[in-house]
C-alpha cells in the first residue's frame, strides 16, 4: 500500500493529476471573480459586505477555508471511507470489482450535489442542462477520489485535497458575497463554466480508473 510523502509522485500514482485537478479548480475560481467583477458586486450595505467588514479579510479567508475543510472531511469521509468500502465488500476485491465500486460511490457523490430545490429551480434549457451537468461533474471529482482513496487509504490527504478544491473553485465567490443558494442559475456563462470544468475533469477520471484496474 503507498502511502503520501508529500512529492507528487508518491499521491498514489495520482500526483501530478491531483495538481491538475486542483488547476481547474483555480481556473474554476478565477473565471468566477471575473463574471462576479463584471455582474454582481457586492453592495456595500449587503450582509456580506458587513460581515467581511467585521471579521476583517483575514477573518473572512480564515472562516471559508475551515468550511472547505470540514466539508472535504465529512464527505471524504462519507462517501469513500464509508461508502466506497461498503461498496467494495458488496462488488468483490478483484479489479473489476473495485472499479464498479468507485462507479457507484461517485455516482451516489454525483447525485446527491442536486437537491429537491435545484430541481424545483430548472425552468428553462439553460437551467435543466445545469441539472443534468452538475452531478456528472461532481460524479467525475468523486471518481478521481475514490481512485485516490483505494490508491492510499488515507482520509486526511484526500480531505485536504477536497478542500483546497472547493477553497479554489468556490472560495472566491464565497469572499465575494456571489455564492447562490443553488447551482440552476438559469446564466449562460455559469452554464459554460460548468460545462468547461467538466469536460476538463473528464482526463483525470479516466485516469483514476485506469490507476484503479
Amino acid at each position: 500500500m503507498e502511502k503520501g510523502s508529500g512529492t507528487l509522485r508518491s499521491w498514489g500514482g495520482l500526483g501530478a493529476w491531483t495538481a491538475y485537478v486542483l488547476a481547474v479548480a483555480a481556473a474554476a475560481g478565477f473565471a468566477s471573480v471575473v463574471s462576479l467583477a463584471q455582474g454582481a458586486v457586492v453592495a456595500p450595505g449587503s450582509e456580506e459586505a458587513v460581515a467581511t467588514q467585521t471579521v476583517g479579510a483575514a477573518g473572512a479567508f480564515a472562516l471559508v477555508a475551515l468550511l472547505c475543510l470540514l466539508t472535504g472531511v465529512f464527505e471524504e469521509g462519507v462517501f469513500r471511507v464509508l461508502a466506497l468500502d461498503a461498496l467494495g465488500l458488496a462488488c468483490g476485491s478483484d479489479s473489476r470489482g473495485r472499479v464498479r465500486a468507485a462507479f457507484a460511490s461517485a455516482a451516489l457523490f454525483g447525485l446527491l450535489h442536486v437537491s429537491v430545490g435545484d430541481v424545483a429551480s430548472a425552468s428553462g434549457v439553460v437551467s435543466c442542462a445545469q441539472l443534468l451537468l452538475k452531478p456528472v461533474q461532481a460524479g467525475l471529482f468523486g471518481l478521481f477520489m475514490a481512485a485516490m482513496y483505494l490508491r492510499m487509504r488515507n482520509l486526511w490527504t484526500l480531505a485536504g485535497v477536497h478542500a483546497a478544491f472547493n477553497l479554489l473553485s468556490a472560495g472566491p465567490l464565497l469572499l465575494g458575497g456571489g455564492v447562490l443558494q443553488t447551482y440552476v442559475t438559469g446564466s449562460g456563462s455559469d452554464l459554460a463554466l460548468l460545462a468547461v470544468t467538466t469536460a476538463l475533469l473528464v482526463p483525470a477520471a479516466i485516469a483514476a480508473v485506469v490507476r484503479i484496474r
